[in-house]
C-alpha cells in the first residue's frame, strides 16, 4: 500500500455499486444531496445475471428517467407458465402497471446497471470502482469509513493468477452509510451483524432466451 491520503467528508456513502445501490444514489442526487458511491470490483468485472422486473420495478425505472434504455434491449413477459415433469401445470397472468412493458421485463442486469450508471453521471456523479471498505465505526453524530483503492494486477498471484494490490487508503466521515454490496456485505460484517439464513441453500437457473415456440419448449426440457 503507498498510503495514506487523510480524511475526507461527505454526506452519504453508498458501498456497492449494483442496481440498489445505484438507485440509492440517484435519489439522493435527484434531491441535490451529495454522494459517493464506491465498489470493491472493476466496472468490467462486475456480475450480471439476468433478471425479471416486476411492473411496480419498472413503474419505480420509468420516474428516474432510464426508460428508452430498458426498452430496447427488454422482453416484456405477461405470462408465466409453470411445467412439472415435461407438461404445462399451470399459467399465472403476471400484472400490468402500463409502464415500459406491458407485463413484468426481463432483460440483462448489465443492461439496467448501464442505465442506471448513465443516469447517475448525467446527475453528476461517478462510481469509484476498485474501492474496497475494510473498516467502519460510528459515534452518535457521524461514521467513519476505511477505505482502500485497489489495482488487479494479471499474473502477479500464485500460478499467474491475478491478484489485487492496495494503492491508497483513506478515511471518509459520513452522517450515513447506505450498505448495498449484497450477501457478502463488507458493511453487515463490519458492524458484525449476523446474516440470518431463512433456509437451506437451493441452487436455481435462469436463462434469459429468445421467444420459443412449444416444440422448442419441450425439447429444451
Amino acid at each position: 500500500m503507498s498510503g495514506a491520503s487523510g480524511v475526507s467528508r461527505m454526506p452519504v456513502l453508498i458501498v456497492g455499486a449494483g442496481p440498489v445501490g445505484l438507485v440509492a444514489a440517484i435519489r439522493l442526487r435527484e434531491q441535490a444531496v451529495q454522494v459517493r458511491g464506491v465498489d470493491e470490483q472493476t466496472a468490467e468485472g462486475k456480475r450480471t445475471y439476468p433478471v425479471v422486473l416486476h411492473p411496480r420495478t419498472l413503474r419505480i425505472l420509468s420516474s428516474l428517467g432510464v426508460s428508452a434504455a430498458l426498452a430496447w434491449r427488454g422482453h416484456a413477459v405477461t405470462r408465466l407458465a409453470i411445467y412439472c415433469e415435461k407438461e404445462r401445470r399451470a399459467v399465472l397472468e403476471l400484472p400490468a402497471c402500463g409502464e415500459l412493458s406491458p407485463g413484468a421485463m426481463t432483460l440483462p442486469q448489465d443492461v439496467l446497471r448501464q442505465a442506471l450508471m448513465q443516469r447517475l453521471s448525467d446527475l453528476g456523479s461517478e462510481v469509484e470502482w476498485q474501492t474496497k471498505l475494510v473498516g467502519l465505526t460510528q459515534d452518535q453524530g457521524k461514521v467513519r469509513a476505511q477505505l482502500v483503492r485497489r489495482e488487479r494486477v494479471e499474473g502477479e498471484g500464485r500460478e499467474g493468477e491475478a491478484e489485487w494490490v492496495e494503492l491508497e487508503a483513506e478515511g471518509v466521515d459520513a452522517p450515513f452509510v447506505i450498505g448495498a454490496d449484497g450477501c457478502k456485505s463488507s458493511v453487515r460484517r463490519q458492524l458484525g451483524i449476523e446474516l440470518v439464513r431463512m433456509g437451506q441453500r437451493q441452487i436455481y437457473a435462469f436463462y434469459d432466451a429468445a421467444a420459443m415456440s412449444q416444440d422448442q419448449i419441450q425439447a429444451f426440457l
